[in-house]
């Protein structure tokens, strides 16, 4: 007979937020933010060649799809244990509230709002 040596609950411990939910969550609110006009996506992929213990990529794009155009608004990786999360610039996140922190900072950024703002503005007149 063979015994059974894995946990009886392999389930987590706690309720664990991932990297990719809270920027799917944040790419959601964009639209009824800009009447539809602009759209958040979250794109996530695997990582050919592993860098340190960071096996997956995800980009934060605010799109356009009238104009066809996506922008990057920046991009993490991080590994299967979720964190921490490594910012494009090299920032390290440690845990939901570091990532959380980053996205407010990331999407309040005057960069992002120039951005927004651009694009919407181009949108409506290619419609007008």
């Amino acid at each position: 007979m063979t015994e059974d040596l894995w946990p009886v609950d392999l389930q987590p411990v706690q309720p664990v937020r991932t990297p990719v939910g809270l920027l799917k969550e944040q790419a959601a609110l964009l639209g009824p933010k800009t009447d539809n006009i602009l759209e958040a996506y979250v794109s996530t992929h695997k990582l050919e060649v592993k860098f340190g213990d960071e096996s997956f990529w995800t980009r934060f794009l605010i799109v356009a799809p009238t104009l066809e155009y996506h922008y990057e608004v920046f991009s993490i990786t991080y590994g299967i244990t979720l964190y921490p999360v490594r910012t494009e610039s090299g920032e390290i996140l440690n845990d939901e509230n570091e990532l959380k922190s980053f996205l407010q900072r990331q999407l309040q950024s005057d960069k992002t709002r120039k951005v927004v703002g651009a694009l919407i503005a181009q949108v409506r007149d290619q419609s007008a």
